[in-house]
Parts: C-alpha cells; structure tokens; sequence
C-alpha cells in the first residue's frame, strides 16, 4: 500500500493533476462568464492537457528508469 502511495505522489502525477485541475478551472470561468474568446484558449489548453496525459499515461518505462 505504502509503495502504491508513492507512486501516486510522483512529481509527474502532481504535474499531470495539476493540469487537469487547471483545465476543470478554465472551463468553467468560460461557461460562467460566457466569454467567446476565451473559448479558443479552452481549445488550446484542451489540446496540451490531451498531448500531457497520452504521454505520460502511455510511456512506456525502461529498465533504468528513475
């Protein structure tokens, strides 16, 4: 158990979480303030949220990794 939890708290998982936090975030200060133009930013966020979460959810890890 305590080896799952230090996985868990891993620098890339904080980083990952963190992101997905801010996404949650901007979401939905767009859909209370209704700003058009902060839709592109949504998009554009959208996208590197997407590109961080597939590469670290998908790397594959060697026999020397840290």
């Amino acid at each position: 158990m305590k080896d799952k939890l230090t996985k868990l708290i891993d620098v890339k998982s904080i980083a990952t979480l963190a992101v997905i936090a801010d996404l949650i975030f901007l979401v939905d200060y767009c859909v209370v303030t209704g700003n058009e133009s902060a839709e592109k930013l949504v998009i554009l966020f959208t996208n590197v949220v997407t590109a961080i979460v597939t590469y670290f959810f998908t790397k594959k890890k060697s026999d020397n990794a840290d």
